[in-house]
């Protein structure tokens, strides 16, 4: 299983991957959004994913997030990018 940790660090916030990787954000709410974001991708490709959060800050609201976005290519004058 592999294990997206998000922790605080001293110039805000990281998202460690299995302490092999680091990323770096300055709110939690955007650490914690990428970190789910990344494991919904490899999550589709059927590895099984977990996301931590340490010192969980109780005064922010919990972040809203997309995992999914689908874009029909197939349409692309419905979108405005066809002449």
């Amino acid at each position: 299983m592999l294990t997206f940790a998000v922790v605080r660090e001293g110039h805000g916030w990281g998202v460690h991957v299995e302490q092999r990787m680091t990323t770096h954000f300055r709110r939690q709410d955007a650490a914690v959004r990428q970190a789910h974001l990344l494991a919904a991708s490899i999550r589709r490709h059927g590895v099984l994913v977990a996301v931590t959060v340490d010192d969980v800050v109780p005064t922010q609201p919990q972040a809203q997030f997309a995992a999914d976005v689908v874009v029909d290519l197939a349409q692309p004058q419905q979108r405005g990018l066809a002449p």
